[in-house]
């Protein structure tokens, strides 16, 4: 398979994933899955556009990419020095090293793609003698040498595991093709064993290094892949990926006992840690299936031409198994800029007609971009007043920022914090049967058992304790280590004058180990302590 085959199986496959996750619009619609995605027509607008920029001239985009992508590695290196030496402020109070980033995972994904990318101009330029090359030539190889360096001193620093497997697995790949090192090791059994050896010993040591983290993540793929298993054929629809994620969860922890362990695992990330997984949520095994070829086939095109881009994409990919690279700008511009090189052939003969399909399809895009303007700008006004209603909701002036909240549910029904923050001011003005109506919106797109604990606590206001048990047990089995839920649980079955079940409610949630550090956590444990120690004391009879 050559390089213009696999671009085109590349093409053929992202357009066949991109009308896989648009088949829940041809039933009636879904305004989730719309509002996501139109969210991704800037990055199709980006990709044709810069598609048709390599049709005119591929070898000078190709070079600009290189250059582009080195330049911002140099930028993020240099940004991450100065915040380890306390010269500037990291973008995360609990991590000194972000760069301009919000956090150190993706950073060092960044750090990882951008020094890939640099290691064929950088190693040929030092191959290369002071006479050789073009000065275009050589002013990249110095750039790529620079990045090299410079990524080399910051991506240990920033403790990111997914960046240094990205960054090996490119750097092998490079070394396996350019020089002859599978042919020496062959020759050199003994230093071949000792070299597979260190590798697992690297391994180890990494999943060691931050092992609850690494944990956690394992724990978050198998929840993943229950959710594809649970809907094989079409997902759950496009960003309905938290709320599959805690649904299965929930399912999960209420089949039977679990150990604590896993109890402790459990959790609401806002954020999938494998794109992979989380395109097969949405979409199904089929989509699962063409993201994963559209990689492939992208690599192969790239590698079978030689380009250097070819390293930056399978450290992309890598990194994109562990992490979230298509919610940072950062990494999804870095995606945007290697696609069009990667999926459109080089084919001189048919540079007008690639030209004018691409031209086409961006006038398409773009034209439908600009529809949606007015839409956006309506969005971002009603994200500035949801910000201003919230500082009445913080100082408890429900009904003023009720005032404004209820005029901002049909342009924000894509944020769960808008409706959360809805749910609790309407409940606290004791409008339940609304507050129940927004919440359950909000779970609708969301695994936080925040939104459950909530409608359980509108529902014990209305007397119904039936709907308010199943609430607050399905919020302890979407996350069965938060005291919370079971504290509110506790409470109803004390309300409803069942001490039998109160008292073993209070026993499940003192098994759940307490961070010393969380206050409100300790003072909710003792709170619960102190219930479960008078239901269980004796009375105390007073002689007269």
């Amino acid at each position: 398979m050559n390089g213009k085959t696999s671009g085109i199986l590349a093409i053929a496959s992202l357009l066949l994933l991109m009308l896989t996750l648009s088949l829940p619009l041809l039933t009636g619609g879904d305004t989730i899955v719309r509002f996501q995605l139109i969210r991704t027509l800037p990055f199709i607008a980006a990709v044709l556009l810069l598609g048709g920029l390599f049709c005119v001239c591929p070898t000078g985009y190709g070079r600009a990419c290189v250059l582009l992508i080195c330049i911002s590695g140099i930028v993020e290196s240099v940004l991450g020095i100065v915040q380890v030496i306390n010269v500037s402020e990291s973008q995360h109070p609990l991590f000194c090293l972000t760069g301009s980033l919000g956090n150190p995972g993706p950073y060092g994904g960044l750090i990882a793609i951008a020094m890939s990318v640099a290691l064929v101009p950088a190693v040929n330029s030092l191959k290369q003698s002071k006479e050789q090359g073009k000065p275009l030539q050589k002013i990249l190889g110095y750039i790529s040498l620079l990045a090299l360096c410079l990524g080399a001193l910051v991506l240990p620093a920033s403790q990111s595991r997914a960046g240094w497997l990205a960054f090996a697995v490119a750097a092998l790949l490079y070394a396996i093709k350019n020089t002859g090192i599978i042919y020496w090791l062959n020759r050199h059994t003994i230093i071949k064993y000792v070299s597979i050896l260190a590798i697992l010993a690297a391994v180890v040591w990494a999943f060691t290094f931050k092992l609850q983290s690494a944990l956690g993540r394992f724990y978050i793929w198998w929840m993943d892949i229950r959710a594809i298993v649970n809907g094989p054929f079409f997902g759950y629809g496009l960003g309905y990926r938290s709320f599959a994620f805690g649904e299965v969860q929930a399912d999960y922890f209420a089949s039977g006992e679990r150990p604590l362990a896993q109890m402790m695992m459990a959790c609401c990330p806002v954020e999938s840690f494998n794109e992979f997984l989380s395109i097969g949520m949405c979409g199904g095994v089929f989509a699962l299936v063409l993201a994963l070829a559209i990689a492939i086939f992208a690599i192969l095109s790239l590698y079978k031409r030689n380009s250097p881009l070819a390293y930056g994409l399978v450290a992309w990919v890598v990194f994109a198994c562990f992490s979230y690279p298509l919610s940072i700008p950062h990494l999804s511009i870095m995606l945007a800029i290697i696609l069009p090189v990667a999926m459109i052939p080089e084919n001189p003969k048919r540079k007008k007609l690639q030209l004018s399909v691409l031209s086409v399809l961006l006038f398409a895009v773009v034209t439908l971009c600009v529809s949606k303007i007015p839409e956006y700008r309506e969005q971002k006004k009603a994200e500035a007043a949801f910000e201003q209603a919230r500082e009445y909701v913080n100082i408890g002036s429900y009904s003023v920022a009720a005032r404004s909240l209820r005029f901002l549910e049909d342009k924000l029904f894509y944020n769960y914090w808008y409706l959360y923050e809805y749910g609790m001011t309407l409940f606290n003005l004791e409008n339940y049967e609304k507050s129940i109506s927004i919440l359950k919106k909000g779970a609708a797109i969301s695994c936080d058992p925040a939104f459950h604990n909530l409608i359980g606590r509108c529902y014990e206001a209305m007397e119904d304790y039936e709907n308010a048990e199943r609430e607050y047990r399905h919020s302890i089995n979407m996350v069965p280590c938060r005291l919370y839920s079971r504290s509110l649980l506790m409470n109803l079955k004390t309300k409803t004058g069942n001490y039998e079940e109160t008292i073993q409610c209070g026993r499940d949630a003192l098994v759940i180990p307490v961070n010393p550090l969380n206050t409100n956590m300790q003072q909710l444990y003792m709170e619960i302590q102190s219930n479960l120690d008078s239901l269980l004391s004796p009375p105390v009879h007073k002689l007269p």
